[in-house]
């Protein structure tokens, strides 16, 4: 059975549901294009898999995720964003996070230590965070959704840690599987509701997910305090 060190099963995998070979591997990079309200092209986002090796005596992947304004979007306010996680290979659990913001005159930069046997992060600015059983980060939780077994009509709840090391849930209920444009051409997709926890329960983002085996999230809108922000997968690249 696929447990945590804790002795948790994730949400969505279970030692039978879990697929055999994981939907992404060493050299995938998804980019994206990022459109804001009524304005196109305000950004580019990007997502991928560095590695696969020992980090002591875990066996993890390292992800790396970008995020960087472009055109009018810069008069705003200029945004240079990144992110490296190195999680467990099994569970997708982080063990390590390093992000570093720059928005604006904003910037951040802080390390994330997770001991999920004490569930338990300690952060490089000081101070500890508690966890819940199973809980990822902003980019660990991008590839377990993609990971995860998931059932049209189900719901599934995730925790995770956001940009500000604060803990967060969300509800995902697997709403149904439709076709969907973009880019890339017209693709069959599983929609995936995405909700604030009870007793919020508000929709706080929805995306659509390739309904094969590679699992790519084709288009995500979320609605932010600011406005929809989309998310548009414009390139698939797989190196070796």
């Amino acid at each position: 059975t696929l447990t945590d060190e804790s002795g948790n099963t994730p949400p969505g995998l279970n030692g039978s549901a879990r697929p055999r070979v994981l939907p992404f591997g060493v050299g995938e990079r998804l980019n994206y294009d990022i459109s804001w309200g009524n304005f196109a092209s305000v950004g580019r986002a990007s997502f991928e898999v560095r590695q696969q090796g020992m980090l002591g005596n875990n066996r993890v992947f390292e992800f790396y995720g970008e995020a960087t304004s472009t055109g009018v979007a810069r008069s705003v306010i200029n945004v240079n964003d990144r992110i490296s996680t190195y999680a467990l290979a099994d569970s997708l659990i982080p063990i390590r996070t390093d992000l570093r913001l720059t928005e604006g005159k904003r910037q951040k930069l802080v390390s994330t230590a997770y001991d999920p046997s004490k569930r338990l992060a300690s952060l490089s600015t000081g101070g500890d965070v508690a966890l819940q059983p199973y809980t990822f980060d902003i980019l660990s939780l991008f590839y377990a959704v993609r990971a995860a077994d998931l059932k049209v009509g189900g719901n599934y709840n995730f925790f995770f840690l956001d940009a500000n090391n604060r803990l967060q849930a969300v509800t995902i209920k697997i709403a149904g599987i439709e076709t969907i444009g973009g880019p890339l051409g017209n693709r069959d997709a599983t929609r995936l509701d995405i909700y604030a926890p009870s007793p919020a329960n508000s929709l706080l983002a929805q995306t659509w997910i390739s309904n094969d085996s590679r699992k790519l999230p084709l288009y995500i809108a979320a609605r932010t305090r600011f406005g929809e922000l989309r998310f548009s997968l414009i390139s698939d690249v797989i190196s070796k």
